[in-house]
């Protein structure tokens, strides 16, 4: 049963009175869907480890603030959502995009700073942005979560223990969301991102997307908006969505098939000639250089 606070401001459902704040925002995914958002009216917090978030923020005019903060910490990130709030009077929106990876170790040979690290920002920070916004969604009877999640989440590659584990945790917190907190008007959902670059790809990683291409931030900046807002995605939640190209379609042991020739110019044998040979199939460890999302922001 849906559950109405009294006072509740559940009439604004317009971007352009939307407030949402996202997290790791200085680079990549979570800049571009500042951008994103921004262009189509809504107001956004952005917060980042790193001060260039503070130059994004400048850059999109007087309906974005900016913060610095380390989002391990409860304190600071207790007075963010504090902050973003006070700036606009509402919260309407938490984008977790805040990721760390830079372990390339086995379990048993991983550091135990670098494990602690990934599993902080990837999962106790979501977990610290919901502790104290969710609280703001339920007292105006509405909000929608996003936590950018990955590919990891379904699959374990080689020398990413941590990451692994954090993105699959991740999923978990979402639907723990869902189920404690939809009867508030609040949503959740997660965007599992294959690989994500600005700069060009190398053939051998588009080798891997059945797409012919890897993934820019747009991509998922556009799935990110979709799901918060209530008018497009308002009966989507405790989602799975894998902006990947394709490549959790597959078995990882199997190369995505060529693009088949177009039959009013191909005959059997110019078809046959065109797949590739049965030695041209990779092994599961392959996989690895594709499969790594924007998680250094």
């Amino acid at each position: 049963m849906r559950v109405t606070p009294p006072g509740a401001d559940t009439a604004s459902s317009s971007t352009s009175s939307k407030v949402v704040l996202i997290t790791g925002a200085a680079h990549g995914i979570g800049e571009c869907t500042a951008r994103r958002l921004c262009s189509h009216g809504y107001r956004v917090a952005l917060t980042d480890i790193d001060p260039r978030v503070l130059t994004v923020a400048q850059s999109l005019g007087d309906g974005a603030r900016g913060w610095v903060a380390d989002l391990v910490d409860p304190e600071a990130v207790a007075g963010l959502v504090k902050a973003a709030h006070a700036a606009w009077g509402r919260l309407d929106g938490i984008v977790n995009n805040a990721a760390f990876q830079r372990e390339r170790a086995d379990v048993v040979a991983e550091p135990i700073a670098v494990w602690e690290r990934v599993i902080n920002v990837c999962l106790r920070a979501p977990f610290l942005m919901a502790k104290y916004g969710v609280p703001l969604m339920m007292r105006q009877g509405a909000g929608a979560i996003v936590n950018v999640s990955s590919i990891h989440a379904l699959r374990a590659y080689p020398h990413s223990p941590a990451y692994d584990t954090a993105k699959a945790g991740l999923n978990g917190f979402t639907r723990q969301i869902v189920l404690e907190y939809g009867a508030y008007g609040i949503r959740a959902n997660s965007v599992l991102p294959g690989l994500i670059i600005e700069s060009e790809a190398s053939p051998e990683q588009i080798a891997h997307y059945p797409v012919g291409r890897v993934g820019r931030p747009e991509d998922v900046a556009s799935v990110i908006e979709f799901l918060l807002d209530d008018a497009l995605s308002g009966f989507i939640s405790g989602a799975e969505i894998s902006v990947d190209g394709g490549l959790m379609a597959y078995s990882p042991e199997v190369r995505p098939p060529q693009p088949p020739l177009h039959p009013a110019t191909s005959s059997a044998s110019s078809l046959e000639a065109s797949l590739p040979p049965s030695q041209d199939i990779p092994g599961p460890g392959d996989q690895r250089a594709a499969a790594d999302d924007d998680s250094a922001h």
